[in-house]
């Protein structure tokens, strides 16, 4: 896996005198990180990985990384951050005193972690209340995915990064039907636009 586009990360995994590494930031390349430094003995810490299978390999099957099942939940990796299915529930049972009664559409952005923490808001809401909103992958045009949605939900979650939220949110302020909808999501901290996109005078 190159780091910064022109070294092998091989390079840094073969080094003997290194003996940890702080990273990576995003669950996707901890995904291809874990098992060289693993192989290699290196300790690697990431503040923010949260997809489960990282450290519990039962989740591996579940979001696609059977082939890597045998890397996961052991070795040398460690996180920071709370997982995915801790996060979920959190806010599932959050969700749920609000009104138990909600309709719940969840739009992944088709990452490594839209996918995970999709998939385990999905089975937390599920536990509570027998319903499982299964996550879409969110197109290129939201505004037409929104339009195609065949119920009206009380909340719309995002499950993903970057500016495809901030994408979603703004078809949905544009359609008169999402008036009432809320809007979740799991990390639009990441997007440094999100802030100035809900309060343009910040």
């Amino acid at each position: 896996t190159p780091v910064g586009g022109s070294v092998p990360f091989s390079s840094i995994t073969d080094d003997g005198q290194i003996a940890g590494i702080i990273g990576p930031f995003n669950s996707g390349t901890a995904v291809y990180e874990i098992p060289p430094t693993n192989k290699a003995n290196i300790a690697l810490i990431s503040p923010a990985n949260t997809i489960d299978c990282l450290t519990d390999s039962a989740f591996a099957n579940k979001d696609g990384f059977a082939r890597s099942t045998k890397t996961f939940g052991t070795g040398t990796f460690f996180r920071l951050a709370t997982v995915d299915s801790i996060r979920a529930e959190v806010l599932a049972n959050y969700f749920w005193k609000l009104n138990p009664k909600s309709t719940i559409v969840i739009y992944n952005d088709a990452t490594n972690f839209g996918k995970s923490f999709g998939n385990r808001f999905s089975e937390s809401w599920q536990k509570k209340t027998g319903v499982k909103p299964m996550p879409i992958k969110l197109s290129n045009d939201p505004q037409q995915d929104l339009e195609d949605l065949a119920v009206n939900p009380t909340v719309i979650l995002y499950a993903g990064t970057g500016s495809k939220g901030i994408e979603l949110h703004r078809a949905m302020q544009q359609l008169p039907q999402f008036a009432h909808t809320s809007f979740a999501a799991a990390a639009t901290i990441m997007s440094g636009g999100f802030t100035t996109h809900i309060n343009p005078e910040t």
